[in-house]
């Protein structure tokens, strides 16, 4: 019974710790990423067609970018520009949802627009 107990406290507090993360990367860095994406830590340096730029560490401060499907917001300085892009960027994430759940007939039409 105690192993049972030491188990889904541990559990619950990896969970805790792992919401958290979550939370405060998000809110650092501005940046709130949809479900079952991870979180980047690094700093958003810009945002276009292609999705939002982030900074990668070292020397070289080479930077990536994050696809609008995987995207749920931008706030701060890029929130603007980032707002131009949030309906395409929703269509996007819901077409590649509805093709994971093997609805393709109801994922065409969001990809088209």
């Amino acid at each position: 019974m105690r192993a049972s107990i030491t188990r889904v406290w541990l559990g619950g507090a990896a969970a805790l710790a792992a919401g958290s993360f979550l939370t405060s990367c998000a809110i650092a860095q501005e940046l709130v990423v949809r479900r079952n994406v991870f979180p980047y830590a690094q700093p958003v340096v810009n945002v276009g067609p292609d999705g939002v730029f982030v900074a990668l560490d070292g020397p070289n401060a080479a930077t990536i970018a994050i696809p609008w499907d995987a995207i749920a917001e931008v706030k701060g300085q890029f929130a603007q520009q980032a707002a131009a892009y949030s309906i395409v960027a929703d269509a996007a994430w819901r077409g590649r949802i509805r093709l994971e759940r093997g609805d393709s007939a109801g994922a065409e039409p969001l990809f088209e627009q």
